[in-house]
């Protein structure tokens, strides 16, 4: 008698390539208080008077149960606290900002329509306590050297109107134009685990995936997620290397084009989206990168080793992608333990 409950485990190897290079980066020293948003940063692209600079601010909130509708960004010549009134610094100009990216809490629309304010709207919903990222592009610094301020304050309205419900400010600065030669290193940066909760590879969960004992009425299925960045101007590619499953001399045979699950035919293929059939996987989080044509069909899995499975054009912060896997196996395979070891290179396009 055939025997295909003992048909189990696919393990997963990972190479990772880390090199990070920080840019400017300048932490507030401002006490906390209970309604001030706390691990509050500003880094500017380039801190010399009149550039034209992007702005990353990040921070955290800690009120969870007030829902969130506006996010409000301020620039000060003369303090950051929201209780003093607030002169906009000569020569800045916010008005051509564009929200590049964002992380933590999203699903904002900004608005820049004031010179000294910009305005983050969402629908109202309540928060969570992630580090948010909030990427600006286009803002024309102060054209003075010397320090100044930026105020946050969220809200429960669209309209900024009523109290706020946590604030904080920041100190930047702009420095005299110095004549630096130097070099900022390539980076590009990647993580694989089973699950990568929070958009930073500083927690990762898990190195194999099981997907348990395989049968003929159903596919078996299991995900896990990777991280990758890099600064290089025209981004990055992921691909992955490997084989099918293989207990042995048997094998399930890989899709080789893109295909739809099949009960009862030996399959086994990848994807890099959400699927309902069978219900795997998830749409990528974070940045712009995206699954390459073959890897990014919902319900289709394919599998080829030295494909480029996912990239970007451009320079990101993390994106998220979840790896979805899919088997179906035949009456007549084999039984057998099968496994698998992957191996992922990012390789960015410098």
């Amino acid at each position: 008698m055939l025997m295909l409950n003992t048909i189990r485990r696919l393990k997963i190897v990972v190479i990772t390539l880390v090199f990070v290079v920080g840019p400017l980066l300048i932490d507030s020293q401002i006490a906390l208080a209970d309604d001030e948003v706390s691990s509050r940063s500003v880094e500017i692209s380039n801190s010399v008077a009149s550039a034209v600079s992007s702005y990353l601010v990040s921070f955290i909130l800690h009120n969870t149960t007030t829902p969130l509708a506006t996010i409000e960004i301020q620039f000060c010549s003369n303090s950051p606290l929201i209780v003093d009134p607030c002169t906009l610094p000569a020569g800045m100009d916010t008005t051509s900002a564009v929200l590049n990216s964002q992380i933590g809490n999203n699903g904002f629309v900004l608005d820049n329509s004031s010179n000294d304010v910009l305005v983050l709207n969402r629908s109202a919903s309540d928060p969570n306590n992630q580090t948010n990222y909030y990427q600006f592009l286009g803002i024309t610094n102060p054209s003075f050297n010397g320090q100044y301020y930026a105020r946050v304050r969220t809200f429960a309205t669209a309209d900024t109107t009523g109290p706020d419900i946590e604030y904080g400010g920041f100190a930047m600065s702009i420095n005299p134009s110095l004549t630096i030669n130097t070099i900022v290193p390539p980076y590009i940066s990647f993580c694989l685990g089973v699950t990568i909760p929070n958009l930073s590879c500083s927690v990762i969960n898990g190195d194999s995936l099981d997907l348990g004992d395989f049968q003929t009425y159903n596919s078996n299925s299991g995900s896990y997620q990777f991280l990758v960045a890099s600064n290089s101007p025209t981004g990055y590619s992921v691909s992955v290397y490997g084989t099918t499953l293989t207990s042995g001399n048997y094998t399930i045979p890989a899709l080789a084009s893109p295909s739809p699950p099949q009960y009862g035919v030996s399959q086994f293929g990848i994807n890099l989206v959400a699927n309902t059939q069978p219900n795997v996987g998830a749409n990528t989080a974070g940045g712009t990168g995206q699954p390459t044509a073959n890897y990014g069909l919902t319900n289709q899995f394919t599998f080829n080793s030295g494909d480029v499975i996912a990239a970007d054009s451009q320079i990101g912060i993390y994106t998220r992608f979840t790896n979805s896997v899919m088997v179906n196996i035949s009456k007549s395979q084999p039984a057998g333990v099968y496994s698998t070891t992957l191996t992922y290179i990012a390789v960015a396009n410098f």
